[in-house]
């Protein structure tokens, strides 16, 4: 009887022994390695941060309706240059009600001729943007009396920089190849005048590559 009741006690403490140490064993879960949680420091691919899954579209629109310059309605804007001064120019709208941003860019060779063409580029940038190949954007003449089309495409962002000539379109309109060069121009002015220095002030580490255009990242 006492050597069971020996035996019985010795299990006992065996087991409080292994309770006790897979007590101070947590497996590495309770380390203090830094996270994009804990540093702010994110790192972007296809526009959702690879730690927390923060998406890029979340931070901007959150950024363009608390520093809009003017808004109107659904549409929060900020604004860049001006067409009495600049050949480059455009803005950043959120657009709440269909939930998308629109990047607008606009080149004119004589800032302020009240006969000039200007030529523009929009881009739509939604939370799905990455996920469906890119850019949505349209093209075209603001003047009522240009006869140029106006065209479309889908721009892959990783494939555009300062070096690109053209935007590639299904247009075989008339004019349209000339169309796709000077939307080329205004989207590249935009950015290399605008939207680095705007990518880089939005905070949550966001930059032009956030954005997808990696290679305009220095």
């Amino acid at each position: 009887m006492k050597k069971l009741v020996s035996i019985i006690l010795l299990i006992c403490t065996l087991t409080l022994c292994l309770a006790s140490c897979g007590g101070n064993n947590d497996n590495g879960n309770n380390d203090n390695t830094p996270t994009c949680d804990t540093t702010g420091v994110h790192t972007y691919e296809h526009g959702e941060c690879t730690g927390c899954k923060l998406k890029v579209f979340d931070v901007l629109k959150d950024y363009i309706m608390e520093n809009s310059t003017s808004s109107y309605g659904n549409t929060y804007t900020i604004a860049f240059g001006s067409y009495e001064t600049d050949v480059y120019y455009g803005s950043i709208d959120y657009y709440s009600d269909k939930n998308y941003i629109g990047i607008g860019a606009y080149y004119q060779s004589v800032p302020g001729l009240s006969n000039s063409h200007i030529y523009d580029i929009g881009l739509r940038f939604t939370p799905y943007t990455f996920e469906d190949g890119g850019y949505e954007w349209s093209a075209g003449c603001t003047r009522l009396s240009c006869t140029c089309p106006s065209i479309s495409g889908i721009l892959d962002p990783s494939k555009f920089s300062s070096s690109t000539s053209t935007l590639e379109h299904t247009s075989s309109a008339s004019g349209a190849d000339d169309i796709a060069w000077k939307a080329k121009m205004a989207l590249q002015g935009f950015i290399d005048n605008y939207l680095i220095d705007f990518t880089n002030n939005v905070g949550s580490n966001i930059s032009i590559g956030s954005l997808g255009f990696k290679r305009y990242e220095q």
